[in-house]
């Protein structure tokens, strides 16, 4: 996922790794799923995984959130 593809979510993951200071952007993944739902792997270079789910029915406020929630690492 990046600026291209889903510019809008992008940048809500650029936004949250602001706010939070974060050193980095980590990459984020989108997997298909029902549920409203994020998990992050990965040690030295953490990924976040968001379903589907949450980008059709989250709204940007609330994506931002769960994004930035994930970044708690």
């Amino acid at each position: 996922m990046n600026e291209r593809n889903f510019p809008e979510i992008y940048y809500t993951l650029c936004e949250a790794s602001s706010i939070l200071d974060m050193p980095f952007v980590p990459k984020l993944y989108i997997q298909w799923s029902y549920g409203i739902n994020t998990m992050t792997a990965g040690v030295e270079e953490p990924i976040i995984v968001l379903n589907s789910g949450a980008v059709n029915l989250l709204l940007r406020e609330e994506l931002l959130f769960i994004i930035g929630m994930s970044w708690d690492i």
